[in-house]
């Protein structure tokens, strides 16, 4: 995979001087300015970097001849995708031809550019020999010194990157077109959306599919499952059938940093909305000093959430975590209605809208069977 990134503090004076934050607030648009005194907040990400950055492209019978491409001609002017793959790595390639094949689709409303390891002139020629074998003619950036994969936020292929037409990147770490990359959109949809000019949220995409964004609209998984400090286990299916309010399942790890962060401030928004809905959390506490770690926090914090023990694994596996925590509202009648990946200590302003939404729809009822049809006389 790519090479761990040394020379960090180079690369720094370059990119960091041009972030953002990411929850901060959006320029107000002219509709929503004055709204009730109120601005829409978005997530922005941060300004792309004006870099410049070698590259090769195979057109026709020419050799490969390797230029510079300057990121200021295009930068505020025209969004671009970045997909970065490995001539010797076969999921890539593969999604390297749906890529390609993507490209042709949006014309000249979207600049495309593949973007490989390329610390030596051989793997630059394998990158060139590659996209000459596959008849596919985007410029290929190479990374010499790791800064595409830097301002990517990317240490693994597949991967994707995205900015939008305004220069600020908005999307990152996403590993195939078809992925979901939050609970409405894939990220084929994302790309379409900026093509079109849209300012998007900045969104860190799960870079796996399918992933949680994948169960949404499905029936949760059932499970039983014991207490962490309890020997009664709980059933799931009878967990929601007991209860006409949405359960939130929060997905966490004793130790995770951002879960400890993360959990005290879950457990407050649940005890002040007891009737909106009830929290049940898994952990995976499969060793003893786990089990002591946890009882010290749940003091210390002071507590009292229904916390379930995932010994084996099994049911992280079944709901597709691979981050924590991962947060599933799942409606009175066991169908999951939205994920949130990630926490943090405003973990209850992103369950909210989720919520909100839940209660101005109602339930979706279990689908029914056929009835069998009658047979005709």
């Amino acid at each position: 995979m790519i090479r761990k990134i040394g020379w960090f503090a180079l690369v720094s004076t370059l990119v960091l001087g041009w972030m953002a934050p990411t929850d901060g607030q959006a320029q107000p648009t002219k509709k929503n300015a004055n709204k009730k005194g109120t601005q829409a907040k978005k997530r922005r990400g941060f300004k792309f970097p004006p870099i410049k950055v070698p590259y090769v492209q195979y057109e026709g019978k020419a050799k490969m001849a390797k230029k510079v491409y300057n990121f200021t001609t295009l930068i505020g002017k025209k969004p671009f995708v970045m997909f970065y793959f490995l001539p010797t790595h076969k999921a890539s390639l593969t999604e390297l031809k749906a890529y390609a094949a993507a490209s042709k689709i949006f014309g000249d409303k979207i600049q495309f550019f593949a973007a490989t390891k390329a610390t030596t002139v051989d793997e630059a020629k394998a990158a060139f020999k590659k996209m000459k074998e596959l008849n596919i003619r985007l410029p290929i950036l190479l990374d010499e010194k790791g800064l595409v994969a830097y301002v990517m936020l990317t240490r693994r292929v597949p991967a994707y990157a995205m900015v939008t037409k305004s220069g600020r990147f908005t999307l990152g770490r996403a590993g195939s077109l078809t992925e979901k990359i939050d609970a409405k959109n894939t990220l084929l949809g994302l790309i379409t959306r900026v093509a079109a000019g849209e300012e998007v949220d900045f969104t860190i995409a799960p870079g796996y599919s399918p992933n949680p964004y994948n169960l949404i609209g499905k029936k949760a998984i059932d499970f039983n499952a014991p207490g962490v400090f309890s020997k009664k286990s709980v059933r799931l299916k009878h967990y929601i059938k007991k209860d006409k309010r949405p359960t939130v399942l929060a997905f966490w790890s004793i130790t995770c940093p951002h879960c400890q962060k993360t959990m005290p401030v879950l457990a407050k928004f649940a005890n002040n909305n007891k009737k909106r809905f009830r929290l049940l959390t898994m952990a995976v506490i499969h060793k003893p000093e786990y089990k002591k770690m946890a009882k010290v926090y749940l003091k210390k914090h002071k507590l009292s959430f229904a916390m379930l023990n995932d010994k084996k694994g099994k049911t992280f596996n079944d709901y597709r975590i691979m981050t924590v925590p991962t947060v599933f509202i799942i409606d009175s009648n066991g169908v999951i209605r939205n994920a949130h990946l990630g926490g943090g200590e405003k973990i209850d302003k992103a369950l909210l809208p989720m919520l909100a939404e839940l209660e101005k729809k109602p339930a979706l009822k279990k689908p029914q069977a056929r009835p069998a049809s009658r047979p005709t006389k």
